[in-house]
């Protein structure tokens, strides 16, 4: 198969040599699409969510006049209030609260992996949460909805303290996404209310 390729090559590229030129323009051509593929996708308003502004973007859609209150298993609470504290205002800018989120979590564990004697061999941690978003001054809900996580950790037969461990890590891992997700979906919202404007 090797030989018969090249041949192949051999018979329609060495018969035919391309000049050096027709080379480096061919290679001059394919970076200007390139650089005019990346010029037109900045010139229609595309920004990376990642990228090195991202969190400038994030504080001008002002993230930061969004007041949060946790509602559910103490501890449960306070670790995501805390995360999107972090999420919404990691300056720590201080800014009037036009906003108040509310938001209601609730934390179920379901075994996946279900052992013939019944026991599981790995958790599902779910967690779901239903937000309000309200305006300063307004009586109705500005937006409302639910939005769920599911992390899941391994159980082992001879360690208690392993399956601690991944417990809470599967826990913390389910409320960083949680917070990651009401930051985008919260800078979403004030982004099209200031482009309404």
């Amino acid at each position: 198969m090797r030989e018969c390729g090249k041949k192949f090559r051999n018979k329609f590229f060495l018969d035919f040599p391309i000049p050096r030129f027709i080379h480096s323009s061919i290679l001059v051509f394919s970076y200007s699409r390139i650089l005019a593929f990346s010029l037109l996708l900045s010139a229609c308003g595309f920004e990376p969510v990642h990228g090195r502004h991202a969190q400038d973007h994030y504080s001008a859609v002002g993230l930061e006049r969004v007041a949060v209150s946790v509602e559910g298993d103490q501890r449960l609470s306070q670790l995501l209030e805390a995360e999107l504290a972090d999420q919404l205002n990691p300056d720590y800018v201080r800014a009037p609260k036009d906003y108040t989120l509310s938001i209601s979590i609730t934390e179920t564990l379901a075994g996946v992996f279900i052992n013939p004697d019944g026991t599981s061999s790995r958790n599902n941690v779910n967690f779901d949460t239903t937000y309000i978003l309200t305006k300063e001054g307004e009586q109705n809900p500005h937006d409302q909805g639910v939005i769920s996580r599911v992390s899941s950790y391994n159980i082992s037969e001879r360690a208690d303290y392993a399956t601690f461990v991944a417990q809470q890590d599967a826990r913390k891992r389910a409320v960083l996404e949680l917070a990651r997700a009401y930051k985008f979906k919260l800078a979403g919202i004030l982004a099209r209310e200031a482009s309404d404007e």
